[in-house]
């Protein structure tokens, strides 16, 4: 029977981001307290809410990159078929890499081998370790 795992890095404000992107804007937007002021609901039953204002690049703490990413000629993210994201999967783990250092096939097949799975149409995903490295401390490299 498979399972289901949230692998979701809680997005927060300022939270760290590779150096060449704009790292999260989450502020909030409108509270209770002041939302009660616009007097909605009944006087009786007042209803306030709450907002929060987010700005981020699609690239921001767990994400999936699409084909267009890399290929003009790729799929965009909405694009890309669900059951893509759904299947026997394997997790690499390179947080050997240095932050920002490049993964060569070598790497991969190193990662492959610890992990004891010949990779045959899995959906594979890098531990790269930044965010344990470096949460919530703003020094990445």
């Amino acid at each position: 029977m498979g399972r289901i795992i949230d692998l979701s890095v809680k997005l927060e404000d300022f939270m760290p981001s590779h150096k060449n992107l704009q790292r999260p804007f989450v502020k909030p937007h409108v509270t209770h307290d002041e939302s009660r002021s616009r007097k909605l609901g009944t006087p009786d039953d007042p209803m306030t809410f709450t907002t929060t204002f987010m700005a981020m690049v699609d690239h921001t703490g767990t994400h999936v990159d699409a084909f267009y990413h890399n290929n003009p000629d790729g799929l965009p993210v909405d694009e890309m078929p669900l059951d893509m994201f759904m299947g026997k999967a394997v997790v690499l783990d390179l947080r050997h890499v240095p932050d920002l250092g490049d993964i060569d096939v070598k790497d991969l097949e190193a990662a492959e081998r610890k992990a004891g799975v010949r990779i045959d149409g899995h959906i594979v995903l890098i531990c790269s370790g930044l965010h344990a490295r470096h949460y919530p401390s703003d020094a990445v490299s």
